[in-house]
């Protein structure tokens, strides 16, 4: 009897799942989940790096945005959905920033990153509603 093991078939399958993008059709509640999961525990590991080398959220924000398209949305997807994955990778860029700033304590900053996340979602959760994604 093991004490732990690990489910390799099931790991394979979650992997899988991770490279097949979703624009959530008609699932807003979905969506913003996802998208909040992409800004906060994707973009988390960015805003550490970014706030370790005293970067600016300006400079984590874009250094996000070209590593995580380039190494997780081209390099990983089976397809390439350009607006799901330029959506994603735009949560993530702002997350980092949005977090970085927060770790700056530049209030002024991490007020308006959180009112331009507001509104993106906003906008993702109207156009799913209304059926048009």
């Amino acid at each position: 009897m093991r004490p732990f093991s690990v489910n390799m078939p099931m790991l394979l399958r979650i992997f899988q799942s991770l490279r097949e993008g979703s624009e959530f059709s008609g699932d807003w509640y979905g969506w913003v989940t996802n998208q909040a999961g992409h800004s906060y525990f994707v973009g988390l590991p960015f805003a550490i790096i970014g706030s370790l080398l005293d970067a600016s959220w300006i400079v984590t924000a874009s250094a996000s945005f070209i590593i995580y398209f380039v190494l997780w949305e081209l390099s990983t997807k089976s397809r390439v959905n350009l607006r799901d994955s330029l959506t994603d990778t735009t949560h993530v860029s702002l997350g980092s920033a949005l977090l970085v700033s927060l770790s700056n304590q530049q209030l002024e900053i991490t007020v308006a990153l959180l009112v331009l996340q507001f509104l993106m979602l906003l906008s993702g959760i109207s156009r799913r509603m209304d059926g048009r994604i």
